[in-house]
Formats: structure tokens, C-alpha cells, sequence
């Protein structure tokens, strides 16, 4: 079975490597043997669980799920099967602690141009600021949660 190329390189802090789709519908890295699916979640550590419950839900429309099994934390939250699990940052690390939650630079969503647009509009009216991004083949908007972490969301669909 041979791979098809998806996109760009991916360029992370331990790899440079370029994305391909097996012929079974899973992302692989090149050269890589473990499958995946798609971007499960990003888990952060947040100061006030519920707060945050709330801003994701009603800035991005994210869906709290597993409640029932886990209780108040992690409080996950998701559309299509990704998103994101909050953490009260006055628990121990989830992380290991060599790393820092300072590592991560942003948590990134996929949507449609459409979708994009509808996001724009949607975050300028409640007032957040956000920053554009065009990357020729991606074009994205910028802005923080309530705790600083950068949220993207972005489009691969050109401009009409």
C-alpha cells in the first residue's frame, strides 16, 4: 500500500516530517508506524475550570463531553471529535515536569472558509481581539482564551 501526500512539512520541537494519509483513511508521519485518526484533544492547565467550561463553550461552540465518567475534571470539551480537557492549574502537572506548559505556543482548530469567516464575525462581536494570519495556503484568526492561551482557527479554502 503506498501513502499519499497530504501537505506541508510539519515542523514540531522534536521532528520535522511530512503528513501522509494511508490508504485506510488514518494519518501517518512519513516514515512513521503509528497511525492516527485525528488531533484528539490538547490538554491545559486553566485558573477557573468553570470559567473556562463556559468560554468555550460560548465563544467556540465546544460541546462538554465524558462528564459522567470523569466527573469535574478533566472537563473535555469538543466539536467533531477534537478539542480540548481543562485541568485546574492548582493540580500537580499533567505534563512531565522537564516540559513546561509554556511550551505550548497555541491550540489550533480546522474549519471551513465559511466557517472562518463566521468565527471572525463572532469573536470581533463579543469584543476579544484576535490577529490574522495568510500563509498562502492557510489563511487564519488568532485570539486568547481566558487564561492566555492562543487559540487559531484556520482554513485550508481559499479565499472566493
Amino acid at each position: 500500500m503506498t501513502d499519499e501526500l497530504l501537505g506541508p512539512l510539519v515542523l514540531t520541537r522534536w521532528r520535522i516530517g511530512v503528513i501522509n494519509l494511508s490508504g485506510r483513511g488514518h494519518l501517518r508521519a512519513a516514515g512513521g508506524h503509528v497511525e492516527l485518526a485525528a488531533l484528539d484533544h490538547v490538554g491545559i492547565n486553566v485558573a477557573d475550570v468553570d470559567r473556562s467550561i463556559r468560554w468555550y463553550q460560548e465563544v467556540l461552540g465546544l460541546v462538554r463531553v465524558h462528564e459522567e465518567a470523569w466527573g469535574d475534571f478533566p472537563a473535555v470539551l469538543e466539536a467533531n471529535g477534537s478539542g480540548v480537557a481543562l485541568f485546574p492549574s492548582g493540580l500537580a502537572p499533567v505534563i512531565p515536569p522537564a516540559r513546561s506548559v509554556d511550551d505550548m505556543s497555541h491550540i489550533g482548530f480546522r474549519t471551513s472558509r465559511r466557517g472562518l469567516e463566521e468565527a471572525r464575525t463572532e469573536i470581533q462581536g463579543r469584543g476579544i481581539d484576535l490577529h490574522e494570519g495568510d500563509y498562502g495556503v492557510a489563511w487564519s484568526i488568532y485570539f486568547d482564551d481566558p487564561d492566555g492561551h492562543q487559540i487559531e482557527i484556520t482554513t485550508y479554502e481559499p479565499p472566493a
